[in-house]
Formats: C-alpha cells, sequence, structure tokens
C-alpha cells in the first residue's frame, strides 16, 4: 500500500507524523457526530501532501470510537456528486460496520434486522425509510440470495420500487408493496439522498455500531471534469450544488453522521464553482470544518523515516536494514536532500523514495555508499 503512496488503516496512528493538531480536530469532529449533531469536514491540500492520509486517520478514530465507515472516491464518471442514487449505492455497499459481522456486507445488515424484528426499535430512532421498507417486504426473501441482492439494490437506490417488485414476483414472491425509496423526479433525489443517508446513521447505531462516518474523497476529479462552458457541465455543476446544499441542510437535523469531503484546491484563476474547496464551503455554509494537510517537518520526517524502516522489517522479517545510529542519520540526510530538491516536496514522495532505498539495500544488494551516491546525484 506504501508504494502506490497509499496507508492501511491499522497503520494510520502509528506512521502518523506531525498530525497532532489534526487528530484532535478530527476527534472533536467525530465527538460532535457521536452526539448526535451531523458534522461535516473538508480537508484540502496538495497532491500527495497527506488528504488520504488524513481521511485514514479519521477512519481508523472512527473505529476505536465503533463507528461504521463508508465512502467513495470521485471519478468525476462513474462516481460523482451529480448523480446521487450512483453515489448512495457506492457509498452503501462500501459499509464496514465494526464487530462480527464487519465483513457480511449490506446483506447481512439487513437479514438480521428483519429475524430479529428490529422495526420499531429502527423507527423510534429515526430510521423510518428503513423500517417501513422492512416491514413491507416479503421474510423468505431475505433467506435467499437472489431475493436478498434485489432487497440490496432497492436499498442503496439501484433499483426502483418498480424494478424490484417485478424482480421480485419473478422470484415467486407475490404481493410485495414496499414504500418508494428512489424518486423519479431528477430534482427530487438530492433530498431523497440525504434523507436516505440520515437514515442509514440512524439505522447502523442500532445494529450494533455507534454512529457512521462517510469519506467522499479526490472531489478535485470531479470539479476538473465539469469545468467547462457548455449545457452538459452547467447541467452537472446545477445538480451537485444541489447535492451539497441539501447535505448542508442536515446540520440542523439530528443523526450520529459524520460526511467527509477532500480534495486539491483548484488553480488560482478558476471560478468558486469549479474549485471543491470553495464550492463545499460555500454550498455547505460556515458549520463545515476546514482543515488542511498537515505539512511534517524535518524532525517529523525523522521519526517517520524510523517507523518506516521497523516496519519494513517486519513485513520482510528475512531482511535486515541494518539502519541504526549514524547509518540512519547519514540515510536521513541524504533522503531529505532529496526530498528538498524536489519542486514541490510531499510526504508520499519521500515515503516512496524511502521504500525504493530500503529495496536497494536488501533486493538490490546495493551497498550503503552506493544507495547514499544515488540519491546526491537524483533529482
Amino acid at each position: 500500500a506504501l508504494r502506490l503512496g497509499q496507508i492501511l488503516e491499522d497503520q494510520a496512528l502509528h506512521l502518523s507524523v506531525g498530525t497532532q493538531s489534526i487528530q484532535q480536530r478530527l476527534r472533536e469532529a467525530l465527538t460532535r457526530a457521536l452526539g448526535g449533531k451531523p458534522t461535516f469536514l473538508l480537508i484540502d491540500g496538495v497532491w500527495g501532501g497527506g488528504k488520504t492520509h488524513a481521511l485514514t486517520l479519521l477512519q481508523a478514530l472512527a473505529r476505536e470510537q465503533h463507528m461504521a465507515t463508508g465512502g467513495a472516491v470521485m471519478d468525476g464518471v462513474a462516481v460523482t456528486l451529480s448523480d446521487p442514487m450512483q453515489l448512495m449505492e457506492r457509498v452503501v455497499t462500501s459499509f464496514r460496520i465494526p464487530g462480527d459481522a464487519s465483513d457480511e456486507g449490506l446483506g447481512h445488515l439487513l437479514r438480521t434486522a428483519k429475524m430479529e424484528a428490529k422495526s420499531a426499535g429502527l423507527r423510534a430512532s429515526g430510521a423510518h425509510e428503513v423500517a417501513d421498507a422492512l416491514d413491507r417486504l416479503p421474510p423468505r426473501a431475505f433467506d435467499d440470495p437472489e431475493g436478498l441482492q434485489c432487497i440490496e439494490d432497492y436499498f442503496t437506490f439501484a433499483l426502483s420500487t418498480t424494478q424490484v417488485v417485478i424482480k421480485l414476483r419473478l422470484l415467486g414472491y407475490e404481493g410485495c408493496a414496499p414504500p418508494i425509496l428512489r424518486p423519479r423526479s431528477v430534482e427530487e433525489r438530492p433530498r431523497a439522498f440525504a434523507a436516505l443517508l440520515k437514515c442509514w446513521a440512524h439505522t447502523l447505531a442500532v445494529m450494533g455500531a455507534r454512529g457512521l462516518v462517510v469519506v467522499l474523497d479526490e472531489l478535485d476529479v470531479e470539479y476538473a471534469s465539469t469545468a467547462y462552458s457548455s449545457r452538459a457541465s452547467w447541467g452537472l455543476r446545477a445538480r451537485r450544488r444541489a447535492l451539497l446544499e441539501q447535505i448542508g441542510k442536515m446540520s440542523k437535523q439530528n443523526a450520529p453522521l459524520l460526511i467527509a469531503f477532500a480534495s486539491a484546491p483548484a488553480g488560482p484563476d478558476a471560478a468558486s464553482e469549479n474549485d471543491a474547496v470553495e464550492d463545499v464551503r460555500d454550498a455547505i455554509g460556515t458549520g463545515v470544518i476546514h482543515i488542511k494537510a498537515a505539512n511534517p517537518c524535518e524532525e517529523d520526517l525523522k521519526q517517520l523515516l524510523a517507523r518506516l524502516s521497523a516496519l519494513y522489517e517486519t513485513a520482510y522479517p528475512e531482511k535486515s536494514l541494518g539502519l541504526s545510529g549514524q547509518r540512519m542519520s547519514s540515510l536521513f540526510a541524504g533522503l531529505h536532500a532529496r526530498y528538498r530538491r524536489t519542486p514541490n516536496p510531499v510526504p508520499r514522495q519521500f515515503v516512496r523514495t524511502a521504500l525504493e532505498a530500503f529495496d536497494l539495500l536488501t533486493v538490490g544488494e546495493k551497498s550503503f555508499i552506493d544507495v547514499r551516491q544515488l540519491l546526491e546525484a537524483s533529482g
């Protein structure tokens, strides 16, 4: 994962340096959400500068608090804020629920809620849409893999009510009449998205989690895809804005929900509607918590190198880097000098270069002097 510039959730806290302030703000945001106040985060920073790392930290901290997590990476085509129905499908099918059922998926959650007659509790907590739907779906369908898949698709907006009724009838389940979750009108879809997402937060709280954290990453990719003076781009921007405004209205409601957005800022000449950071702040309002990705100092990077070397030797126990004392200091000096020579130094580059140096010392069978010379020669 680190070679790809990513970090695993279970290593996020250990490999984080210079993030004390960010972690404090993330914990405060989670506490607010756990208190029933829908909370919105906006994390921004340059490519490779720590946005996704901060989101992974958020997810790790959320898991510590026994919260469910889910999310999506915006690609501007298949997953966008302009299409709330597809976005809901991606978010809900990515749910990770703490406890023994964490790997069972949405179907297991729905079947458990149906078999254990959770509707009354769901309705009392505010999850009316899920409770009403569960009551009006045939119990036998939850024990049928094909039937359960239809029900999953219905709850993620992948199927309309009419479509799920037809499919269940073909499977032999007559007479079911579930309520409408997915609206036909495009104008109604942002409101339906916000309502169902709030409902999922309540549902997960009843089903064993303490709340829900939703992470929406790479917003800058989507915004770049609609930054054109065309009728199509104008329409997509308008739909995206409508969804963001509906999400913002959730701040006045009650739900154990946190939504985190992440984006790189646009260029200085970009209009605010084409800059994800500015547009999210404007659409959601003053309630959004704006966090800048951390920029580690030299001492932070020294700590990071030591932790990376320890992790490397854990991952490859047959390899010994032999880095201690002067050798570690010398390697860091070479890595840091190369890091500072790059036009826009970001932590991701430092991590990748450190791993490459470790590989040269082990698999590449280069001497320590050879590696130092390579670092001094590269730029």
